[in-house]
């Protein structure tokens, strides 16, 4: 939430499923300065989600955000700013980082800003955990066009909305710096977050 401010975001959508009732009673416990609505997500499966998502939105534009990824220090009104300026339908966030296993690895054109490719968690970087690469974030900006290339015969998931917008050569990509990024929908990487975070706290 630190990363969205108010000046630049008006509007929180949460998108929800088998997690609804969990995600609802933390939205009420805490104070958010946000204009706050729930879609839920009504088919198995990322497109559907981004579908429901839009549909309780009035804006052209949404930046979406996996809530099980985190990001430290990253510039998102820079981000949509730069997405604006592409005038194309997508742009995925991206970041230098390294335990290039935990990630996916963006290969992309730097003159054109476009994406040309991912390597999704390639676990020959284990034995070089140190080595770094370019890796999306959880995040994406997405105009509504956006959805007019999804293919669930791809996947009825992030590669269904992704691949097709790279073969289109219409993905654009954005390089932020973090301090830090976990994708804790895994246990091993959420244990690493969580040491992390201890550390910090002994600083």
């Amino acid at each position: 939430m630190d990363l969205l401010a108010p000046t630049f975001i008006d509007r929180l959508i949460f998108a929800v499923d088998h997690h609804e009732r969990q995600i609802r009673e933390w939205v009420e416990s805490v104070s958010l300065p946000y204009d706050v609505v729930f879609s839920n997500q009504e088919q198995p499966g990322f497109l559907n989600a981004v579908e429901c998502a839009f549909s309780a939105s009035d804006k052209n534009t949404i930046l979406l955000l996996h809530t099980d990824v985190i990001r430290l220090g990253m510039q998102l009104q820079g981000a949509l700013e730069f997405h604006q300026s592409l005038g194309i339908p997508a742009t995925v966030v991206t970041t230098k980082t390294d335990r290039l296993y935990h990630h996916w690895q963006v290969s992309f054109d730097l003159e054109r800003r476009r994406v040309l490719g991912f390597t999704i968690r390639d676990q020959s970087y284990r034995r070089a955990p140190n080595a770094r690469g370019t890796v999306l974030t959880g995040t994406i900006i997405l105009d509504r066009t956006a959805l007019s290339y999804a293919d669930r015969e791809t996947s009825i998931d992030f590669a269904g909305l992704v691949q097709p917008l790279v073969d289109a050569n219409e993905l654009g990509i954005y390089i932020d710096e973090t301090h830090a990024l976990f994708d804790v929908g895994t246990p091993e990487e959420f244990k690493e977050a969580e040491e992390y975070f201890k550390g910090l706290k002994r600083v």
